[in-house]
């Protein structure tokens, strides 16, 4: 699903605008803060800290992905050459045919794994930031109209 690519890398832009909104609040902002709104904004800028992570998270999925399948097209063409032994020196046998499908198995399906949890995270992630950021923002544009 490249779109959850295209949108890790979004939070850079999230992260630059949220940093841009709480340096604004906090220069412009000049009253006693409610502790609701204090509240609002240490939770808008926890959430900020997350933006950079899905983008690297994804990075390294996407190179996990080239690496494995690598492995398994390596594994075909070992296969269908008719190979008696692998790059390593080991006997290609039935058994090490079950073992290295086996393998190859289970890292495609821990890669899925990790694939949907990171899109789950990223979704959580965006979720919050746009639940946030109509309260960050009401809170911008009410200091700009005093600042006028």
């Amino acid at each position: 699903d490249s779109t959850a690519v295209l949108k890790s890398t979004e939070c850079e832009a999230w992260q630059d605008s949220a940093s841009a909104k709480i340096l604004f609040i906090q220069n412009e902002y000049k009253a006693l803060m409610p502790s609701a709104m204090a509240l609002q904004i240490s939770d808008y800028q926890q959430a900020m800290f997350r933006f950079n992570e899905p983008e690297k998270t994804f990075n390294q999925l996407t190179e996990a992905y080239r690496l494995e399948k690598k492995q398994i097209e390596d594994l075909i063409a070992t296969l269908k050459s008719n190979a008696t032994h692998d790059a390593l020196g080991n006997e290609i046998t039935p058994i090490y045919v079950q073992e290295a499908l086996k393998a190859e198995q289970k890292a495609s399906q821990d890669w899925i794994n990790n694939w949907v949890n990171a899109k789950a995270a990223l979704n959580q992630t965006e979720s919050a930031h746009q639940r946030m950021e109509t309260d960050i923002k009401a809170i911008v544009d009410s200091l700009k109209k005093t600042i006028e």
